[in-house]
């Protein structure tokens, strides 16, 4: 998966779609289908087996792609409606690189997190003229090396973290502190692509030259 390449890609109200904010129906009756749909128990994290064989990420990845797409095509035939045109794509906030090799194993079926959830995306609109009338940076068109940086480190660290967990849980004991230890690893995960997103926010507001903020990351 390569980040800028997997989407022409996360009463009204307004609601917030990864970092720009758009007033829509359709977005929010998704949003709640999502709501609904992680209550039941599909929640990130909750893997459909303990131990999912690759055809069942396979399925999974595949059928959180479709949603993606569904939704985003929805999303973006407002947003063409809105802004004159324009068009938005979707950004990985946790980058491609955690979600390949034993990275993406640990992510998808240690954690059951996928990389088209909502947490994970930021919808960014691909022209600046667009993200100016958004208010939202503009698509960064590839991944942020220092994004790449911090999340691989972070992630790695998470993994030997749920190693250490396993390896020194007591009896029986380990499977809560396995599953207290994933917990934590899934809620600091996704703490880490909200921080993502409020730094790509902040860098494009105070760098005054919409496009690029992105450099400085």
């Amino acid at each position: 998966m390569a980040n800028g390449k997997h989407g022409g890609v996360s009463g009204q109200s307004e609601i917030s779609v990864g970092i720009g904010t758009l007033p829509t129906t359709a977005v929010a009756r998704e949003d709640r289908r999502e709501g609904e749909s992680r209550a039941a128990g599909g929640c990130p994290g909750a893997s459909l087996h303990p131990d999912p064989t690759p055809e069942d990420l396979s399925t999974r990845l595949r059928d959180a792609r479709a949603r993606h797409d569904e939704k985003l095509a929805r999303f973006n035939a407002e947003f063409a409606l809105l802004f004159s045109g324009g068009r938005i794509r979707s950004f990985f906030l946790i980058p491609d690189p955690c979600w390949n090799g034993e990275m993406g194993h640990f992510l998808m079926a240690e954690l059951g997190l996928l990389p088209y959830e909502s947490w994970n995306l930021a919808f960014l609109p691909t022209d600046e003229c667009a993200a100016t009338a958004f208010g939202a940076p503009p698509h960064p068109n590839g991944n942020i090396p220092a994004f790449v940086k911090i999340a691989t480190a972070f992630v790695r660290d998470r993994m030997a973290r749920l190693d250490a967990a396993r390896t020194g849980a007591p009896g029986g004991a380990g499977k809560e502190i396995t599953a207290t230890a994933k917990a934590e690893c899934i809620q600091e995960i996704r703490a880490l692509a909200a921080i993502f997103s409020t730094m790509m926010m902040a860098a494009w507001q105070t760098s005054g030259r919409p496009g690029r903020s992105s450099e400085g990351l």
